[in-house]
């Protein structure tokens, strides 16, 4: 692959995609044509907003998942994964080359954002999400260097499958006490924790 497939994905060359070229030493021929593949990354966002700044109407039909100030272009995939980061339950290892577009305080945001919501997993704060960084390599590092990435991915699996089995053997032995062994009758510490719920006079107040 010539040097502009290798740093394609980069901010600098996205503008240089309506141009892209393949080397001639690589002999294959993609049938997506350089457009689309910009399209996937940047959707347009020609229309104007309303004064308020809201989305006019022919954005909300044109664009309905697009952000009223992401303009002229945006890119709905990434902001909505941004947002479910915490409620994300499995561990997680982020992978970052050294030479990402992502700076390192938007990487920390994401380290701190994951699994910390209800249902996550807990975040860093319980061990269950990390980072590397793979050196020498750009976005496409997942191609540039597949031995160091499988490296890291291997090191993480590792203590990440044995706390997984800790968890699974604990999940076993302190089940949540709604039934009985046979999981078919409620247990007695279910029915004793309902007649105290009942007695109370006012509901406890949840956080929003």
């Amino acid at each position: 692959m010539g040097s502009e497939d290798v740093q394609a994905m980069d901010g600098v060359w996205l503008a240089r995609y309506a141009n892209f070229t393949v080397s001639r030493a690589w002999q294959g021929h993609f049938r997506t044509t350089s457009a689309n593949e910009v399209w996937s990354y940047a959707i347009p966002q020609f229309d104007e907003p309303n004064q308020d700044g809201s989305s006019s109407l022919s954005s909300r039909i044109n664009y309905p998942d697009a952000p009223p100030e992401m303009r002229p272009f945006y890119q709905p995939i990434s902001d909505e994964a941004h947002l479910a980061l915490p409620q994300l339950r499995p561990d997680v290892l982020y992978l970052f080359p050294d030479s990402s577009q992502i700076t390192e305080g938007l990487q920390n945001i994401m380290l701190a954002r994951t699994g910390t919501a209800i249902g996550g997993s807990g975040g860093i704060k319980e061990g269950r999400v990390s980072k590397t960084t793979i050196k020498d390599a750009g976005h496409l590092f997942p191609f540039e260097k597949p031995a160091e990435c499988a490296q890291e991915i291997a090191k993480w699996l590792g203590n990440d499958l044995k706390a997984w089995r800790e968890r699974v053997d604990y999940a076993k032995k302190h089940r949540d006490d709604k039934s009985t062994a046979d999981r078919l009758r409620l247990s007695e510490e279910w029915i004793k924790r309902a007649k105290e719920g009942s007695k109370q006079k006012t509901l406890p107040k949840l956080k929003l």
